[in-house]
């Protein structure tokens, strides 16, 4: 349904132009004093949307777009896959032979899409499943989709965090192609779906939006029935005919009705709606319908003539990129030396707004447990603890550069909630390490006797990431076997096998003495001036595990400084706090006597 048809008469239309004509106005008197660029409304680049670096941040309103279709169309063809009409292009990301390799090409203009959205603002993708090229397998075993929608989600939660699934619709295609799959037709039993389907995926960017004006919210309602009709998770829409301006030119075309819907469940009039594969231009074409302005990308400037007349106007822009992306790669940012290789008597907070984010190379804490040894270990509640933690999960999380590693020290329970919510912020999970200390909490005989604590080793996508595997290496447990694999080797496989000199490869299961246990007189446990010192071999371990010589070590929970003193035994740099200065003094001292051996 248009908006004309939507209002009640044509002075509704006016009236709703003339609103909008002011709001803009405004835009451009606040971009004035702010010296911002506003004339990217209403264009369309012809260059890679990786790099859309005429948007500036938090600019766009609502994105609608459908991808590539992988290697399933050739988009330098027309609409029947046929007839080429222009050169293939080289930044052409559908032409990407590797389906990993596509869909991380795919998380870099997704990135793009998530720096440019406004708080609150959506993301939505439209995509179908698609079976690998027949010319590819042979027989009904190695018949293979592929799950392009569940392959951007993942993708994106794991490479994004704070872009989130807000909802995903099905569009039935009511005229699908009159190709059919026959699969092993008439008989079972390899019969094939008959592909009538696509994913239209709604994903939303983290934050609170920013309510419009009275007459804007007004001039974009939804009336009762729209409401229930478009919120129905079917929608049922023809694939476009002939009556499409693009029909016979482009290989996948949008419905109309299908951007209709998204642009008028999810934006205000007059915000910005973005397409960056604008292909023949339908999303932008209605997004100027219905009275919001609209900004494309399109690598093929084959389409530049069908986009113009979609949106009938000369809207596209030949761009030259002649300098390096600057948007999408993330810069790892330095640390202000003043605070280098110091620890801090600080809450946490404090020291973080003086880190910058994308500068930390290790983040290694021992977090309160809310096992009740001292009053900064006590919580009046699991909810009130988890608060506490995720708070100061998120706030670190920043900071960490991509490919950092993320080690966390607590309870297996704590850890199971811990790791939840990491794996919600995007990050990668690498291992759940066992340290058996050989040291339990409490003494208990209802129930096995807790002698371990767990520390979560996460990473941050993005990145390439540090582990120096022959680094942290153990020692053989068979030690009569492998002394005499030395000479003669051991046989495995069909091949011959010797053992490392530095021994084997380090397992998740780390049997380390406990502090309190490893450091006693007369057999007698020692009293500490921390209730829960980490060995310094346990800490060695994890540094020279995920750290190289130079980089940059965090601990915002000091305590007597185990974190500090491995990184500088080890020629790491390390920033450390704590917001207890008996546990501050402690750190300085140990530190201070490293210096002295």
């Amino acid at each position: 349904m248009s908006m004309a048809n939507r209002l009640e008469d044509e002075s509704n239309v006016s009236v709703l132009g003339t609103i909008i004509r002011k709001r803009q106005g405004t835009y451009s008197k606040m971009a004035k004093a702010k010296k911002l660029d506003t004339d990217y409304r209403n264009k369309v680049y012809l260059t890679d949307s990786r790099d859309m670096r005429e948007l500036p941040d938090d600019s766009v309103g609502l994105i609608v777009t459908s991808p590539p279709y992988f290697n399933i169309k050739d988009y330098a063809k027309d609409g029947r896959q046929e007839k080429s009409h222009s050169d293939s292009h080289a930044k052409q990301i559908g032409d990407i032979a590797d389906f990993d390799s596509f869909i991380e090409e795919l998380v870099t203009v997704w990135k793009e899409c998530f720096r440019t959205l406004k708080p609150n603002g959506k993301l939505i993708i439209n995509v179908p499943l698609m079976p690998m090229l027949k010319a590819e397998f042979t027989t009904h075993e190695n018949r293979h989709i592929f799950d392009l929608n569940a392959a951007i989600q993942n993708s994106i939660l794991k490479s994004i965090p704070g872009l989130y699934v807000l909802d995903t619709y099905i569009w039935n295609r009511t005229n699908p192609s009159k190709k059919l799959m026959f699969g092993s037709y008439p008989y079972p039993s390899n019969f094939y779906a008959q592909n009538t389907i696509e994913f239209v995926a709604v994903y939303v960017k983290e934050g609170k939006a920013i309510q419009p004006s009275k007459e804007i919210k007004e001039a974009s309602k939804l009336s009762q029935e729209e409401w229930v009709e478009f919120t129905k998770q079917i929608w049922n829409f023809p694939i476009p005919g002939k009556g499409d301006l693009a029909f016979g030119t482009h290989s996948a075309l949008m419905p109309e009705a299908l951007a209709e819907r998204c642009i008028r469940l999810f934006s205000f009039a007059g915000e910005i709606v973005l397409d960056p594969f604008t292909g023949s231009g339908t999303t932008l074409r209605v997004a100027k319908r219905l009275e919001r302005d609209y900004v494309g990308y399109e690598v093929m400037d084959s389409y530049e003539e069908i986009i113009n007349k979609k949106v009938a106007k000369n809207a596209c822009v030949k761009v030259e990129r002649l300098e390096p992306k600057k948007t999408v790669q993330i810069t790892n940012n330095e640390v202000d030396s003043k605070i280098l290789n110091k620890v801090f008597n600080s809450d946490f907070s404090n020291l973080l707004k003086k880190i910058p984010n994308n500068s930390i190379d290790l983040v290694c804490v021992d977090p309160p447990y809310n096992l009740k040894k001292a009053d900064w270990d006590t919580f009046n509640s699991d909810e009130e603890f988890f608060s506490f933690t995720f708070n100061w999960i998120k706030q670190i999380a920043p900071k960490l550069k991509p490919g950092g590693g993320f080690y966390i020290f607590n309870t297996p329970r704590n850890s199971a909630h811990i790791l939840a919510y990491l794996e919600t912020l995007g990050f990668t999970f690498q291992n759940w390490i066992t340290w058996n200390k050989k040291d339990g909490f409490t003494s208990t005989k209802k129930k096995f006797l807790p002698e371990q604590e767990t520390i979560v080793y996460v990473t941050k996508p993005g990145g390439g990431i540090t582990f120096n595997a022959d680094s942290i290496r153990v020692p053989y447990e068979s030690t009569e076997r492998i002394a005499a694999a030395k000479t003669k080797g051991i046989l495995k496989n069909g091949k011959r096998w010797f053992p490392n000199e530095d021994g084997r490869l380090c397992p998740d299961v780390w049997q380390i003495t406990s502090e309190r246990h490893s450091n006693k007189e007369n057999g007698k446990v020692k009293s500490s001036a921390h209730p829960t010192v980490k060995p310094l071999a346990l800490m060695e371990r994890i540094v020279l595990a995920s750290t190289n010589e130079g980089d940059v070590i965090l601990d915002i929970f000091a305590g007597s400084g185990s974190t500090l003193v491995a990184a500088k035994r080890n020629n790491r740099n390390f920033i450390g706090c704590d917001a207890d200065p008996t546990f501050v003094k402690i750190a300085r001292q140990r530190l201070k006597n490293v210096e002295q051996l």
